[in-house]
């Protein structure tokens, strides 16, 4: 535990970093255009949250003397079957969470005119560049499930329910992991994906399951809002 908290320190001085960084960017560079400007501010949040959860992960990692092919699951036996069961889940999850997002967004609009997107889009909108968009597909597959899932079930979620407390881990860990993402219409959706990856986790006992799972349910959505972009060009 006392590891863990020194890894939350660390992550929190890290995020702290990333945040003056992105002040600094404002102040210093003031000429930037818009679309510059927020890929340069996604470049900084994901090295100060994805990338610092990787480092930091790998430290604590060391220092309990636990390498990565176990903390993963990736020596599971029936690796295979876990893997479609995760495929699976993406399947099932992907549907549900977006039709509740699309709920949402009716009930959001009765109080509000306009309903703000996530940052990621706004990002992916102004990603004009082939690079920029590479680099963004690539974070948001395989870089942001792996640095997620390992906070909030490999390390949170297991650490609370070692201390006795499965509902409040399975409750922390799903609100936190809403909440870092920073938008009121994806709040609840995100809540109900958290909790599915959990229970994911929690029935294969392999990270692994709901890494895949997250990474799948990313890549549909940007898929699919790659064909809803092209058919409005």
């Amino acid at each position: 535990m006392e590891a863990l908290l020194l890894l939350g320190a660390g992550l929190l001085f890290s995020l702290s970093g990333g945040g003056l960084a992105t002040y600094a960017t404002g102040k210093l560079l003031p000429k930037l255009n818009p679309g510059d400007e927020r890929f340069l501010q996604f470049v900084i949040g994901t090295a100060s949250l994805q990338g610092a959860t990787i480092l930091l992960t790998h430290f604590f990692l060391r220092h309990h003397e636990v390498g990565w092919r176990q903390f993963l699951g990736l020596d599971r036996p029936g690796l295979g079957r876990i893997l479609l069961q995760a495929l699976a889940t993406t399947a099932l999850a992907t549907p549900l969470v977006l039709i509740l997002a699309a709920g949402c967004e009716q009930v959001l609009r009765l109080w509000q005119d306009t309903v703000e997107s996530q940052s990621a889009v706004k990002v992916m909108e102004m990603a004009l560049s082939p690079g920029r968009r590479v680099l963004f597909t690539l974070t948001s597959v395989i870089l942001a499930p792996l640095a997620e899932e390992i906070l909030f079930r490999g390390l949170l979620y297991r650490a609370i329910r070692q201390q006795g407390h499965p509902r409040l881990a399975l409750l922390a860990s799903s609100v936190l992991f809403s909440a870092i993402h920073l938008n009121q219409l994806a709040f609840l959706p995100f809540i109900v994906l958290a909790l599915i990856l959990t229970l994911l986790y929690e029935r294969t006992n392999c990270l692994l399951a709901p890494i895949v799972t997250h990474a799948g349910f990313n890549a549909i959505n940007l898929a699919y809002f790659a064909l809803r972009q092209s058919d409005a060009g």
